[in-house]
C-alpha cells in the first residue's frame, strides 16, 4: 500500500552526530572494561598433553584445544603444532571437558577428563574432516537437529563460512542459495527479494510494488532489513510457507539472521579491517568492526557488543548536474563546452555509501533452564545517489548517470527486543518481545516523469496567466509552443517515512526424545507507517504566474504535488505443529495457523498549482480472517538418506488504497476521444481499485537429504500455485503507486545442492536451481500500466536458472600457518523486466562472477587478499521504465527517464581480522 508516490524515492535512514558519538563512547567502555588480556592461570598444578590426527593418522596441525572446568571458569587454550601435538599446564585439580576444532573439521568435545596434580596424556583424538555445512545444526523447526534431517527445503550457512567468504549481505548470499534470488540495485534502492520466482512487479529500479513475500527475522523478531552480515551466527533460509512455525505469515519464504549470543564463559575480542579499491572508482573504500564478550558474573551474566563502519566510495558519475535548479539548462548545446560548463557540473563517484551498524546484547543466566537476553540493534545507512546508468537514453558511459539532480538517501533502523527461554520438564517455553523502527528519507530527480507523463502544461490549470499574456500578442501561440520554450525546468522529488513495530510471539515446544514433537504458539504484530512526499519544480511559479496554494494557504515553494499517507495493521496468529515418527523411519506432521488482521490506511494529497483536484484527507478500513494448514511426511531410507514430501499454504495480507474514487466527469474527460482535453493530475482512483485483497499460495514439495563420508547433497521438486497475486499499478490519473490484485500464477522448478571433499585439502561446493514461473490464467490489467498479460507468461524478476560453484584448497604451512585459497563461480540467468515481455517489457541477459581469494592465518590472525567480481564483468540488474520512452517529449525534452541499475563492478582488497580470548 503506497503511502505517497510515482516513481518513489528509495529512502534510507540517517543517524544524527550524536550516534556516532555515543557508539564511540560505547566501545571506548568496553575496552576500558576489558583492562587487557585476561588474568593468567598460574603455572602448577596439573598437565594435559596429547596428540590430534586425521582418520588417517595424518597429524593436525593448527588445531585449537579449549580446556573449561564449569560454566564461567576461565577456559585454557593451546594449539597444535605440525606434529598434532598440544599441552596444557598450571590446570587446578577438577573435572575438565575439552573441545577440538578447526575449519573444515567436525569439532570433537570430550567429557570427564580429570586432573590432579600428575601429568595427564590423553589417547589420540581423531578429527574428521566436514564439508562446508554438513554438520551444521538448525532451529528451523524450532527444535535443534542435524540440517541433514530437517523435513523441509532448507539452506544454512554458518558464520565462520560467511566469514571465510567475506559474505556482507543477503545479495551475495543468494548466489549460493538455490530458489533464492535478490535483485541487487545497489544500497539506494531497495533489493527484491525472491522466492521461487514468485514474483510479478516491473523491475523498474524504485523499489515500488510490494515486496514482503519473503519475511526475515532478526533473531526471533520480524524485521524488514537489509543486514550487514557481522557476529552472525547462522543465516538459515527456509523456502516455502512458514506460517505454521513463525508468527509472522509468510508468502513465499523466510529469512532467519541468527546473531551470535552472549557467553557467560569466555572473554573475547576481535578486530577486523578491510581496505579496497573500486574499478571505475576513485579514492579506496573501507570495512572496520570490533567484536567483544564480556562475562560480567560467571556462568550468569555476560555482555556482547559488535560495532562496524563500513565506507564504499562509489563509482557512479553524477555529470550532468544542475548549477542553479529553475536557471541552469538542463540540456545546453553539446557542440558548446561554454554553455555546458556555465549550467552544467559533475559529482564522481556519487553513489556512496556510508553504513555504521551496532548490536549489544545482555545475556542473564540464572541456572541452567532459565535465560534472557537483551539486545539493542541499530543500522544506520547514508547513500549518495543510485547505481545506475543512462547509456541508453542520453549515450552516457557504462558507470554514468544523466541526472540533474543528486538523489542521496537515509535510512535508520533500530530494534529493542527481549527473548526468553524456560526448559521446563519435557518442553521449553520461549518468548521474544520487540519494538523496532525506522525513518528514512531520500530525494531523486523526478523531472522526466512530469514532462513526459504529463507535460509542463499538465502542471498547471487550462488556461494560466502566462498563457493569457501571450495570446495577447499571437492569439495563435499554443501551450506546447509556450512551454517549449521554457528549457530550464527541471523537478525533484523528496520523501520521508517514519515506522513502527511492536511484536510479541511466544512458542512452547516439546523437548526429548520420544516419539512426538510439537511447537504452538501466539503472535501479535502492530505496525504503523507515516509518509510525506512532495515534488518540487523551481521556477514554474514565475513561468506560469500561478501562485500554488498548499493546505489552503499561498506558498512561495514552488511545490506541484504533495502526500501525505498513512497505515496500521494489527495481526493476531495462533500457529503450531504436530508431528509423530512411525517406527524407525517414517514420521508424519500436521500444522496449523488462525489468522486475523485489520488494516487502516489514509491518504491527503494535493496539487498546489491545481487544487481544484486535490483529494481531501480520506481513509479505509479492511479485515480479514482466515485458516492455513500444512501437511509433511518423511521417510529415513537410512542414517544417511532421508526423503520427504511437504503440502503447506502461505498468505500475504490485503488492505486498501487509500485515494478517493473518481468522479464521473474526471472518467469521461479520461476516456473521450480529445487527449486535448484530459485533466490535470488527479489524485483518484476507480471504485474496484479501493480494495485489496489478501493473496495466497499453495506449495508442493518432494526432496531427499543424502551424505556420505565425503559428501553431502540434496535435491528438492517443487511446484507453488499463487492466487489474487498482488500487483504493483498506478492511478489513472496521476501515476501514484497503488497496489492492485491480479490473477493466479504457478512456479514449478527442481533445486540442488552438493558438497564433497575431493582430497583433505580440496573440497567443492555447488548448488543449481531451475524455477518456471508462469501465469496460470489470462490477468487483464496486472501490469503496472494497465495492461493484460495472459497465461503461460513468464513472471518478471527472477531467472530460470541460477547456481554457483565454491571451490576451497587448505594446506599448513610449517608448524603455526594455515594458507587457504578459494574460488568462486555464481551464475545468474536471464531476467524479464515485465510478465512475458510485455508493455514494453525486456529480456535483461545472463552474466556470471568470478571470485577469488587467498588468507593465510596463524592463531589468532588471518590476512586475505581478494578479489571480486574478478574479470569486472558489467551487467544490468534491472531497468527504470522501457526502452519506448527513449526519445525526446512533446516540448522538445530528451527524456532520461528510462535507465539501468548495474552490478558493482570489480573490488579488490585486503582484509584482516585478530581475535583474542
Amino acid at each position: 500500500m503506497a503511502l505517497f508516490k510515482r516513481e518513489p524515492n528509495e529512502s534510507a535512514a540517517a543517524a544524527p552526530a550524536r550516534t556516532y558519538v555515543a557508539t564511540a563512547a560505547v566501545g571506548l567502555a568496553v575496552l576500558a572494561l576489558f583492562g587487557g588480556p585476561a588474568r593468567p592461570v598460574a603455572a602448577h598444578g596439573g598437565v594435559v598433553s596429547g596428540n590430534v590426527v586425521e582418520a588417517n593418522g595424518a597429524a593436525v596441525n593448527g588445531a585449537l584445544v579449549e580446556f573449561r572446568a564449569a560454566a564461567g571458569e576461565p577456559v585454557r587454550t593451546a594449539t597444535t603444532n605440525s606434529q598434532g601435538r598440544f599441552e596444557i599446564d598450571g590446570l587446578a585439580p577438577a573435572v575438565y571437558a575439552a573441545t577440538f576444532s578447526l575449519g573444515g573439521f567436525a569439532d570433537v568435545t570430550i567429557q570427564s577428563i580429570a586432573v590432579g596434580a600428575a601429568a595427564v596424556e590423553l589417547p589420540p583424538v581423531t578429527l574428521h574432516r566436514t564439508v562446508f555445512d554438513e554438520v551444521v545444526v538448525v532451529t528451523a523447526t524450532r527444535i535443534e537437529e542435524s540440517l541433514q534431517h530437517v523435513p523441509m527445503s532448507i539452506s544454512a550457512t554458518t558464520g565462520a563460512d560467511l566469514e571465510q567468504r567475506a559474505i556482507n549481505n543477503l545479495s551475495e548470499l543468494s548466489r549460493w542459495t538455490p530458489g533464492l534470488t535478490v535483485v541487487d540495485q545497489g544500497a539506494r534502492s531497495s533489493n527484491v527479494v525472491i522466492v521461487r520466482g514468485l514474483h510479478t512487479a516491473a523491475l523498474n529500479g524504485s523499489g515500488s510494488g510490494r515486496n514482503d513475500s519473503v519475511a526475515s527475522y532478526l533473531g526471533d523478531i520480524p524485521l524488514p532489513i537489509d543486514l550487514r552480515l557481522q557476529d552472525i551466527e547462522r543465516v538459515e533460509v527456509l523456502l516455502g510457507p512458514q506460517g505454521t512455525l513463525y508468527g509472522a505469515g509468510t508468502l513465499a519464504g523466510a529469512v532467519r539472521y541468527l546473531p551470535r549470543r552472549p557467553d557467560p564463559g569466555e572473554r573475547f575480542f576481535e578486530i577486523r579491517g578491510d581496505l579496497f579499491a573500486l574499478e571505475h572508482g576513485g579514492s579506496p573504500g573501507n570495512d572496520a568492526g570490533i567484536t567483544f564478550n564480556l562475562p560480567l558474573a560467571p556462568g550468569k551474566l555476560a555482555l556482547r557488543g559488535s560495532v562496524d563502519r563500513f565506507h564504499e566510495p562509489g563509482f557512479i558519475d553524477y555529470d550532468f548536474l544542475l548549477r542553479v535548479p529553475g536557471v541552469s539548462e538542463p540540456e545546453p548545446d553539446p557542440e558548446d563546452p561554454a554553455a555546458a560548463a556555465a549550467n552544467l557540473r559533475s559529482e564522481p563517484d556519487a553513489n556512496t555509501e556510508e553504513t555504521v551498524s551496532a548490536r549489544f546484547s545482555l545475556l542473564w543466566q540464572p541456572n541452567a533452564d532459565l535465560s534472557a537476553t537483551l539486545a539493542y540493534h541499530l543500522q544506520d545507512r547514508q547513500v549518495g545517489g543510485r547505481q545506475v546508468n543512462h547509456a541508453r537514453s542520453f549515450d552516457t558511459g557504462p558507470y554514468v548517470s544523466a541526472h540533474r539532480y543528486l538523489e542521496p538517501s537515509e535510512r535508520r533502523d533500530e530494534l529493542l527486543s527481549l527473548e526468553l527461554a524456560w526448559k521446563l520438564r519435557t518442553a521449553e517455553l520461549s518468548s521474544a518481545v520487540g519494538y523496532s523502527r525506522s525513518s528514512s528519507w531520500g530525494q531523486s530527480d523526478q523531472t522526466d516523469l512530469l514532462i513526459q507523463e504529463f507535460g509542463i502544461s499538465g502542471l498547471l490549470p487550462n488556461t494560466f496567466p502566462a498563457l493569457v499574456r501571450a495570446r495577447e500578442v499571437d492569439p495563435d501561440v499554443t501551450v506546447n509552443d509556450l512551454t517549449s520554450a521554457f528549457r530550464t525546468f527541471s523537478a525533484y522529488a523528496r520523501g520521508r517515512s517514519r515506522r513502527e513495530r511492536f511484536n510479541w510471539e511466544t512458542r512452547l515446544a516439546a523437548t526429548g526424545d520420544g516419539p512426538w514433537r510439537w511447537v504452538g504458539g501466539v503472535f501479535l504484530n502492530r505496525r504503523d507507517s507515516r509518509g510525506a512526499g512532495a515534488e518540487y519544480a523551481p521556477g514554474l511559479t514565475e513561468f506560469s504566474g500561478v501562485v500554488p496554494i498548499l493546505g489552503g494557504v499561498q506558498t512561495s515553494e514552488p511545490i506541484e504535488y504533495y502526500s501525505v499517507g498513512e497505515t496500521e495493521i494489527e495481526e493476531r496468529a495462533l500457529f503450531g505443529e504436530i508431528s509423530r515418527d512411525l517406527g524407525r523411519r517414517w514420521r508424519v506432521l500436521a500444522g496449523g495457523r488462525w489468522f486475523g488482521y485489520d488494516v487502516r490506511t489514509a491518504n491527503l494529497t494535493e496539487f498546489p498549482y491545481t487544487p481544484a483536484y486535490n483529494s481531501p484527507y480520506s481513509d479505509h478500513e479492511s479485515e480479514d480472517r482466515g485458516l492455513l494448514f500444512k501437511g509433511s511426511l518423511s521417510y529415513r531410507l537410512s542414517d544417511r538418506t532421508n526423503l520427504y514430501f511437504t503440502r503447506s499454504e502461505g498468505y500475504r495480507i490485503g488492505g486498501g488504497n487509500n485515494f478517493r474514487v473518481c468522479t464521473d466527469e474526471e472518467i469521461a474527460l479520461l476516456t473521450d476521444d480529445d487527449p486535448t482535453n484530459d485533466p490535470p493530475q488527479s489524485g483518484c482512483i476507480y471504485a474496484h481499485q479501493a480494495l485489496i485483497r489478501p493473496d495466497t499460495t499453495l506449495n508442493h514439495e518432494i526432496g531427499i537429504r543424502r551424505s556420505w563420508r565425503r559428501g553431502n547433497a540434496s535435491a528438492t521438486v517443487f511446484h507453488v500455485d499463487w492466487t489474487d497475486i498482488q500487483v504493483a499499478g498506478v492511478t489513472p490519473f496521476s501515476s501514484q503507486g497503488i497496489t492492485l490484485n491480479g490473477g493466479a500464477a504457478v512456479s514449478r522448478g527442481v533445486e540442488l545442492a552438493a558438497a564433497v571433499s575431493l582430497t583433505n585439502e580440496f573440497r567443492l561446493r555447488g548448488s543449481w536451481s531451475f524455477a518456471r514461473a508462469e501465469l496460470s490464467k489470462d490477468s487483464p490489467g496486472i501490469l503496472d500500466d494497465g495492461a493484460d498479460a495472459f497465461e503461460g507468461d513468464r513472471l518478471s524478476g527472477a531467472p530460470e536458472h541460477q547456481g554457483g560453484l565454491l571451490a576451497s584448497w587448505s594446506k599448513p604451512i610449517g608448524d603455526e600457518h594455515l594458507l587457504e585459497l578459494l574460488y568462486g563461480y555464481s551464475y545468474v540467468g536471464n531476467v524479464l523486466t515485465r510478465i512475458g515481455m510485455r508493455s514494453g517489457g525486456e529480456t535483461l541477459p545472463s552474466y556470471d562472477l568470478h571470485n577469488l581469494s587467498a588468507a593465510i592465518s596463524r592463531n589468532a590472525w588471518t590476512l586475505t587478499l581478494y578479489v571480486e567480481n574478478l574479470l569486472d564483468e558489467y551487467a544490468v540488474t534491472s531497468v527504470r521504465q522501457t526502452p519506448s520512452l527513449i526519445g525526446r517529449t512533446e516540448e522538445g525534452f530528451r527524456s532520461r527517464r528510462y535507465f539501468a541499475n548495474v552490478l558493482t563492478p570489480r573490488r579488490a582488497g585486503l582484509r584482516f581480522r585478530y581475535a583474542f580470548r
